[in-house]
């Protein structure tokens, strides 16, 4: 009769739960990992993104009185929308948002004087 004490290594059972908790191990760890490639990938996208929508802000920023009141309202360049108000006199309002979005993204507000030193007098 055999007892405990002379028995040595696992039964097929052991070896199977084994090999299962292992499985369902991996595969959690695999979804995990794809999971995080993903957000990974879309927050790249995002980033890049908010800097094409800030450098259209940056350049319309930059712009003389006159630029800016050549080009109030909306325009649509390299997928980028810019909306344009002068809600008073020399102070302007940009908006910028993907092309065919709803909402605006960037928003900034600045003055201008009525003659920029880069206007003719």
């Amino acid at each position: 009769m055999r007892t405990d004490v002379d028995r040595r290594g696992l039964t097929l059972l052991e070896v199977l739960v084994a090999m299962a908790i292992l499985g369902i191990s991996a595969a959690a760890w695999t979804r995990l990992s794809g999971q995080g490639m993903h957000s990974l990938g879309a927050a790249q996208r995002d980033e890049d993104q908010m800097q094409q929508l800030d450098q259209a802000l940056q350049r319309t920023v930059i712009a003389s009185a006159r630029q800016l009141r050549q080009r109030l309202g909306t325009s649509t360049l390299a997928g980028v929308d810019t909306e344009i108000a002068e809600v008073a006199s020399g102070l302007f309002v940009v908006r910028v948002r993907r092309a065919g979005e709803a909402n605006w993204r960037l928003k900034t507000a600045f003055y201008r004087r009525g003659r920029d030193a880069t206007e003719s007098r």
